[in-house]
C-alpha cells in the first residue's frame, strides 16, 4: 500500500488497503491517527525516524508491528523518498509504501534509519488483491 506526508511528516494519504490490513478508516489515520495502529512499543522508534528524515530531506526505512482490527498484530516494513515540487524544488514530503513481512523475517523490535527502502517479499495475505 502507498502514503504520503506533509512535510514535517504527518500522513496526508493513505492507500484504502491500509483499512483492509487495520480496520482503521483512511480518514482517521491522517495526521498523526495512523499511531493509533502501531504497537505501543514501536511509536517511539517510528517518531524519532520520520523526524529524521524531514530534517534531512532523506530516504528512510523503518520495520514495525500494526495492529490489526479485531486483534493480533502483524510485522511491516515501510520506506519512503522524498518529494520535490515547484516552486524551486520546495520540499513536500514523503512517498512511501508499506509491505507486511513474512512471518519469522521481523526483528525482535521495532527499528528504522535513512536508507533506500528495498521491499521484502509479500507474504500471502488476506488484504492484498490476487487480480488486477
Amino acid at each position: 500500500m502507498i502514503f504520503m506526508t506533509d512535510a514535517a511528516g504527518a500522513l496526508t494519504y493513505v492507500s484504502p488497503e491500509w483499512h483492509g490490513l487495520t480496520g482503521q478508516d483512511q480518514r482517521e489515520a491522517v495526521g498523526q491517527g495512523w499511531f493509533e495502529r502501531l504497537h505501543s512499543e514501536d511509536g517511539a522508534v517510528l517518531r524519532a525516524v520520520i523526524k529524521e528524515a524531514a530534517q534531512a530531506k532523506a530516504e528512510f526505512i523503518v520495520r514495525f508491528r500494526l495492529s490489526r482490527d479485531g486483534g493480533g498484530s502483524i510485522w511491516a516494513a515501510a520506506g519512503a523518498v522524498p518529494s520535490y515540487g515547484p516552486p524551486d524544488q520546495t520540499f513536500l514530503g514523503f512517498l512511501g509504501s508499506i509491505t507486511e513481512l513474512v512471518p519469522g523475517s521481523e526483528s525482535p523490535t521495532a527499528h528504522g534509519s535513512l536508507g533506500r527502502f528495498v521491499p521484502p517479499p509479500r507474504p500471502p495475505s488476506t488484504w492484498w488483491p490476487t487480480t488486477c
